[in-house]
């Protein structure tokens, strides 16, 4: 793992998933776990995929550029879009892993805000 100017630690959340990962692909089953978690992420959720993506082009990338979208992301109406496929392998259990927990927050947060109103 290289440190540069950018510095994981800017971001913990990053170090911590990129620990806790290995350079392979997701499995079938995780891959489809991923596209169904990800039409139901919040924008919160998007901003950080965003991030962790971004971050990790820096950190591991010989395309430093800030300018471009990395990993062949476009914009599609308003939306920036990646395919899967196109990512590197560590990046998609990376983001995988954060999908995961962030939707399990998002459910726990709403179920949270549902218990109070019942109060």
């Amino acid at each position: 793992m290289k440190m540069n100017k950018y510095n994981m630690s800017n971001l913990p959340l990053y170090e911590i998933l990129f620990k806790e990962t290995k350079n392979e692909d997701l499995t079938t089953k995780e891959k489809d776990e991923f596209m169904k978690i990800i039409k139901n992420i919040d924008q919160k959720g998007f901003e950080i995929s965003y991030a962790l993506i971004r971050i990790f082009q820096l950190e591991n990338s010989e395309d430093k550029s800030t300018f471009k979208i990395p990993y062949g992301g476009k914009f599609v109406k308003d939306d920036l879009n990646f395919n899967l496929n196109d990512l590197p392998l560590q990046l998609k259990q990376i983001l995988y892993k954060f999908l995961v927990l962030h939707i399990k927050t998002m459910k726990e947060e709403i179920s949270s805000s549902s218990d109070d109103e019942d109060a």
